[in-house]
């Protein structure tokens, strides 16, 4: 099959660790994507199975996506980031987020944990949300529930 050019990197908690819905999810994600054409990776900011799960992975993703960057400088790249989990989990993706746009990368981060609900109905973790999102192109949601629930909550970024 032809490649199309284009190059997803993935970055989230470890697949193999299979702690959480989305780590059981990147698998069938790949399989979809380069059934179409479409080249992906797949980086670990998060490994549970580890003692030093939250840090080590996270700080090698840095390096991983300069390596990406370097590698795959003939496609178009796009960063898609998963957060769950709580505040840890968006401070970590931020952090990358952050990082990918001094690159002008374009940046999907997919929201999936019940906690997001929780941050809207108060201001100040709403704005802190805002904040921490900030550096997404694109916000991936599971149901219309939850783009509506972002839209009325003042998000004006594209949601998808």
């Amino acid at each position: 099959m032809r490649k199309s050019g284009l190059h997803v990197v993935f970055l989230g908690t470890n697949p193999a660790s299979k702690s959480g819905g989305i780590a059981n999810a990147i698998p069938g994600y790949i399989s979809a994507l380069d059934f179409v054409g479409i080249e992906s990776s797949y980086i670990v900011t998060h490994d549970s199975s580890h003692w030093s799960g939250k840090l080590i992975p996270w700080l090698r993703s840095f390096i991983l996506v300069i390596s990406i960057m370097f590698r795959c400088k003939e496609s178009r790249l796009i960063f898609y980031l998963h957060l769950g989990g709580g505040w840890p989990s968006v401070l970590r993706k931020f952090g990358i987020g952050s990082f990918l746009r001094i690159f002008r990368a374009t940046v999907v981060y997919h929201l999936h944990g019940p906690e997001f609900d929780e941050y809207l109905d108060n201001r100040v973790k709403r704005l802190a949300l805002k904040a921490a999102l900030s550096p997404a192109d694109i916000l991936v949601v599971l149901t219309p529930w939850w783009e509506r629930r972002l839209t009325t909550s003042g998000f004006k970024k594209n949601i998808r």
